[in-house]
């Protein structure tokens, strides 16, 4: 049930080598008015290109720009955190001193 949900994935049509493109938030964020997470489907005033997303894209200000999916086709409102390979491998920002080495052998990409 809906008791358990805290976190809202996200999918989008773009199939890549490691499945679809995804990720995930608390959805505590999502719904929380003061951070204008939105569904767009249009941009000033014009619906969305190919490039920007048509026909709709994921919108949260505020975070790194990959994790904001284009080409939009699932929300799922879950009890975990997305398992998607791109949420935890692609656009995730790790301290200077973090390179893939030391983020493999101490699982940086997981925290």
């Amino acid at each position: 049930g809906s008791a358990g949900a805290k976190y809202v994935c996200f999918e989008g049509a773009d199939k890549l080598p490691n499945g679809y493109y995804g990720t995930s938030m608390l959805l505590a964020h999502a719904m929380d008015p003061m951070r204008d997470v939105i569904v767009a489907f249009e941009q000033n005033d014009q619906r969305l290109t190919p490039d920007h997303g048509y026909p709709v894209r994921i919108i949260i200000p505020g975070w790194i720009g990959g994790r904001m999916v284009k080409w939009l086709t699932k929300i799922m409102v879950t009890e975990k955190e997305s398992d998607n390979y791109y949420h935890f491998f692609d656009n995730r920002i790790l301290p200077p001193q973090v390179d893939k080495e030391i983020a493999d052998r101490d699982g940086w990409w997981y925290k």
